[in-house]
């Protein structure tokens, strides 16, 4: 293994993050029963089942953004670069999302969880479970195909006008993560005090 495999922003990093979100997630749900999983603590705030149904669905289309772009003829690095930071910009956009927030951000509608009663928690936490694995795939995919995260771009599939690096968009979609993990133990814990 290369020493720099693990630098924040290198492959090796992009990977074990969406391990752990993994193992966060499935210590996370399984300590807790199904009502604490689909009450919400007041009706305008989610669940914890709904902030891990948002996940999925967002999980999901940033990956399909991503992979449109790795179907079609990507950029290489060549092999010669270990780190993909993002840019000024987006580094900025993913700290603003990162917990703990002071600003709560509408979600827009493709985002949306499937209302509380609908959700099963084996059932989500499954999905969560494939959408990190599917992360995991296309980096390690990526990695061995050499990819450079920083040069290839997708559309942000909320500003749309704005091009984004596929490196912003895994660190994107890991500070989301952390967001709504850290949102639903809050949930937890104002339902513990209740």
């Amino acid at each position: 293994m290369n020493t720099f495999e693990h630098d924040r922003y290198s492959y090796g990093w992009y990977l074990s993050e969406f391990d752990r979100m993994k193992r966060e997630a499935e210590s996370f749900v399984l300590s807790i029963n199904d009502r604490q999983f689909g009450k919400r603590p007041d009706p305008d705030t989610w669940s914890v089942g709904e902030c891990y149904g948002h996940l999925n669905r967002f999980g999901e289309i940033y990956w399909k953004k991503i992979q449109k772009v790795l179907d079609n003829d990507p950029v290489k690095s060549g092999g010669e670069k270990t780190r993909f930071e993002p840019g000024f910009i987006w580094k900025a956009i993913i700290r603003f999302v990162e917990p703990p927030y002071r600003i709560k951000i509408k979600t827009v509608s493709p985002f949306n969880p499937e209302p509380t009663p609908q959700l099963d928690r084996q059932q989500v936490l499954l999905d969560y479970m494939q959408v990190q694995d599917s992360f995991i795939a296309q980096l390690e995919i990526s990695r061995q195909k050499n990819i450079d995260l920083e040069k290839n771009r997708t559309n942000n599939p909320i500003l749309t006008f704005l091009p984004m690096p596929l490196n912003a968009c895994y660190g994107l979609v890991l500070a989301h993560q952390e967001r709504h993990m850290w949102q639903a133990r809050q949930i937890l814990e104002h339902l513990r005090k209740a």
